[in-house]
């Protein structure tokens, strides 16, 4: 009998499963992609972070700024990646609604005074992949200081409700602020100009606004020569005919107004009015865009 027994056990012991062992799991280091350009590799670090990727995104960052020592896109791309987000901005904030063609970016650049601030506006909001955001997406801005000047250079040049303040038809249908601002898209231009600033250059460069103070300073000395001529050969009958130029600004708030309270064919009217007064005026004809698209939305519904 105790043989037996003891024969059961061996053959027990012999059956017994082993347990397998298992090898432990390869983690990749990501590496930086070799032979791309500075602007190339901070277009490609900029898309990683778009795409939700930070640790790949650093990789790159870092090899970007062994090239580019001094550019203060990568340390403040650096920084956000690398700071907590509750560290980076305060913890106040207000909501705004991310509009049709609009990104993260476009907000970042809006109210935090750069596109790059997108990460941290991400992170901020626990957004995991910025390019994948949706119209109508409520976006936390914390209130930095650029952030409350932002705000209320707004509103004031509005004259309007705080966008928090509207209701979200109107907030998701209104123009968007800024639509041409990609990080990546603009990564390049970004660091060519890292590249060339040069201490101590402080010499204002011509810009499309000097240009256009100059051209608009000419027309209003020609305007006052004309008119000073004219003065003395013009009846009293011809000068009370003369048209009274046209407060655009006046009649874009009027017309805002007048959206907002969804009369629409008033607001169009004004928007016409103003365009053909002045067809460069972009806020009119991108709100004339919206409500003709509303309009056409809501006949549809009828």
């Amino acid at each position: 009998m105790l043989t037996l027994s003891a024969a059961l056990i061996i053959v027990g012991c012999a059956e017994a499963p082993v347990a397998k062992q298992t090898a432990p799991a390869v983690v990749e280091i990501p590496t930086a992609l070799p032979g791309l350009s500075a602007s190339e590799r901070l277009r490609r670090s900029l898309e990683l972070l778009e795409d939700g990727d930070e640790v790949t995104a650093r990789v790159e960052l870092v090899a970007y700024m062994r090239e580019a020592k001094n550019s203060p896109t990568g340390r403040s791309l650096l920084s956000q990646i690398d700071t907590p987000s509750e560290e980076y901005f305060p913890a106040e904030f207000r909501e705004v609604i991310l509009r049709k063609d609009q990104s993260l970016s476009n907000i970042a650049k809006t109210y935090l005074g750069s596109a790059v601030q997108f990460h941290a506006l991400a992170k901020y909001n626990a957004i995991e992949r910025p390019k994948r955001m949706f119209p109508g997406q409520i976006v936390k801005v914390p209130l930095t200081d650029q952030a409350v000047s932002a705000f209320a250079e707004l509103e004031d040049a509005l004259d309007e409700p705080a966008l928090d303040s509207l209701p979200l038809a109107e907030r998701i249908d209104a123009p968007p602020i800024d639509t041409d601002v990609s990080p990546a898209a603009n990564a390049a231009a970004t660091a060519v100009a890292d590249a060339v600033v040069v201490p101590g250059d402080t010499k204002p460069r011509e810009s499309a606004i000097a240009v256009k103070d100059e051209v608009t300073e000419a027309a209003e000395t020609r305007s006052i020569a004309v008119q000073e001529q004219d003065s003395t050969q013009a009846s009293a009958k011809e000068v009370l005919a003369a048209p009274v130029p046209l407060d655009v600004d006046v009649l874009h708030r009027r017309a805002i107004n007048a959206y907002r309270a969804q009369d629409l064919d008033t607001a169009i009217a004004l928007w016409d009015q103003i365009l053909g007064a002045d067809p460069s005026y972009e806020g009119a004809r991108l709100y004339r865009s919206q409500a003709l698209a509303l309009r056409k939305r809501l006949d549809s519904l009828n």
